[in-house]
């Protein structure tokens, strides 16, 4: 009889949880129906995010008290929409292209001076990172750049790795009131296969420019396996130093003093 009372609780229990969410799915694509890989999706603020897989579809638990909230769509290079919360099969949400984009850089290296900015440091008694359902969630830390510089290269230090595919994207930020404000990379993606830890560098596809110090943050867009598994990346000392992080898109940005993360910067510059 004990059992039978405590497995009707543990059904009813999962009966209003079932009915205390909304689950949303749907698909991102372009103005030509092209699928969108990689938007970030989420409510502003609240914690409840994700991003699309590589065929633009997404899938999302909503607690119901959230949903008078709106979901916001976005990519770099298309303007940002919001759409309302509801139970449905599978939405179609169609992303515009922008009329303008951020312009790639054309350096010419003759007369630069190159110069590294943060560490390569392995130093690891503290550790921040995603586990497989943190998609969306931002890692990173603040550089200091004094002059018209352009960024060549990022790199970080990962202390621990259990999947066997890991997609990170590179996003780096203008700064406004100390924390990340605008996005001024174009997508630049890391995909790691088997590495379970070390030093990763990343030659930009994009090379960016810049007179004022930026936030560059390190972002978990895939793994595999789907299911289970983490990615932990180093810190270094000074440990009274911050760090930035998001848990997931759309996500408040916090400030954690714990030290910086184990990254760094190839820059080139005129000083």
């Amino acid at each position: 009889m004990a059992t039978r009372v405590l497995v009707t609780i543990h059904l009813l229990c999962l009966y209003q949880l079932c009915f205390s969410q909304v689950l949303m799915k749907g698909r991102i694509v372009d103005q030509e129906g092209q699928p969108i890989a990689y938007a970030n999706i989420g409510i502003e603020n609240k914690g409840i995010g994700t991003v699309s897989d590589p065929s633009g579809f997404f899938s999302l638990q909503i607690p119901k008290d959230l949903e008078p909230n709106q979901l916001i769509i976005s990519h770099i290079g298309f303007e940002a929409t919001k759409i309302p919360i509801e139970r449905t099969l599978s939405k179609i949400v169609v992303l515009k292209q922008m009329d303008f984009m951020l312009n790639e850089v054309s350096v010419e290296t003759k007369g630069l001076k190159s110069k590294e900015l943060g560490n390569h440091s392995k130093a690891g008694l503290l550790i921040s990172g995603f586990s497989y359902d943190d998609l969306g969630g931002e890692v990173g830390s603040k550089f200091n750049i004094k002059h018209d510089s352009y960024i060549e290269e990022v790199g970080f230090y990962i202390n621990h790795n259990s999947f066997d595919t890991v997609k990170l994207r590179i996003n780096v930020y203008t700064i406004a009131n100390n924390l990340p404000d605008q996005k001024i990379s174009l997508g630049e993606y890391v995909t790691l296969t088997n590495k379970k830890e070390g030093q990763v560098g990343h030659l930009l596809d994009h090379v960016i420019e810049t007179k004022e110090d930026v936030i560059v943050t390190i972002e978990l867009v895939d793994c595999y396996p789907k299911n289970k598994g983490n990615i932990y990346f180093s810190q270094q000392p000074p440990y009274f130093s911050k760090m930035y992080y998001r848990e997931t898109s759309f996500d408040v940005v916090k400030k954690y003093i714990g030290g910086p993360m184990s990254m760094y910067l190839k820059i080139k510059s005129e000083k």
